[in-house]
């Protein structure tokens, strides 16, 4: 288990770049790949362009599908017991069950069906010993 650094983005099942969360302080780099379309754009606020996009921590685009609250301290602590720490990490595998249009999923496990369609929240839930209350 280690903190995943890399990932690929897809808007609408498309791929359109790839997001690099180096550990910190290091900020997090998005880079449209050559060739992507304007209306394949991650957020009105990074339109498709040659520069890369940079900013600490998660970009907000990507940071709004982590959960948050007692459910998302439940989904974090599993995934880091499976995968490792790490805000990427969670994404990845939230893999296609993120809300909206942009999906961001492991370049490295693409064909491995639980990494590319992502996590159940039932499965995850179930395998906390403690009741949800």
């Amino acid at each position: 288990m280690t903190t995943q650094h890399r990932a690929q983005v897809t808007v609408d099942d498309h791929p359109v770049g790839e997001l690099v969360n180096p550990a910190r302080p290091d900020p997090s780099v998005f880079l449209y790949k050559a060739g992507t379309l304007a209306d394949h754009a991650v957020s009105v606020t990074m339109p498709v362009q040659g520069d890369a996009y940079s900013n600490h921590g998660l970009h907000p685009i990507f940071a709004q599908n982590l959960p948050e609250g007692y459910l998302g301290d439940i989904v974090r602590k599993t995934i880091a017991k499976l995968y490792g720490p790490g805000d990427l990490t969670l994404l990845t595998a939230l893999g296609r069950f993120q809300v909206g249009r942009v999906a961001v999923y492991n370049p490295d496990k693409a064909n491995d069906a639980t990494e590319a369609h992502g996590e159940s929240l039932n499965e995850l839930l179930n395998s906390v010993w403690w009741p949800l209350h």
